[in-house]
């Protein structure tokens, strides 16, 4: 589980161990009815306003940072699909803090080195480093793909 201000991002099989089950599931039905799919990879609850943003990426388990595709905010009964930039989108980084320790999918003690291995750069512009076009320019060319 990621904890940034009042919002907490996690896997979305984690649910259960981040909130009560049940403002997970109103909103994941309010998903449904406006008919995208379950094959999410990490949702972003925001405590102060209980909205949920659901998000799917690229390839979650298999690219190190993976590319933000699609996210779609449940707030009350209504869904709206937010804009994703085709030409430099979002990227995340630190997948290892969404998961638990046992997690199957990619190897947590590899994205937390890889992690690490940047965190006190001093070419790391952390305004910046969310977003592909950035990520791939700077980040790529000294700690590899």
């Amino acid at each position: 589980m990621k904890r940034v201000g009042s919002c907490i991002y996690y896997h979305w099989r984690d649910t259960t161990d981040y909130m009560p089950m049940f403002k997970f599931e109103a909103a994941q039905d309010i998903l449904h009815e406006f008919g995208y799919p379950d094959d999410l990879d990490y949702v972003k609850w925001n405590g102060k306003t209980d909205n949920f943003t659901f998000t799917w990426c690229n390839d979650w388990d298999g690219e190190n940072e993976p590319v933000v595709v699609r996210q779609v905010m449940v707030a009350g009964s209504a869904a709206n699909e937010l804009p994703v930039s085709k030409d430099n989108p979002p990227i995340i980084h630190g997948k290892h803090l969404f998961v638990h320790e046992d997690y199957i999918g990619f190897d947590v003690d590899e994205a937390r080195a890889r992690w690490n291995s940047y965190q006190d750069a001093d070419w790391l512009d952390k305004s910046r480093m969310g977003f592909l076009k950035w990520w791939t320019e700077n980040a790529v060319p000294r700690i590899g793909r």
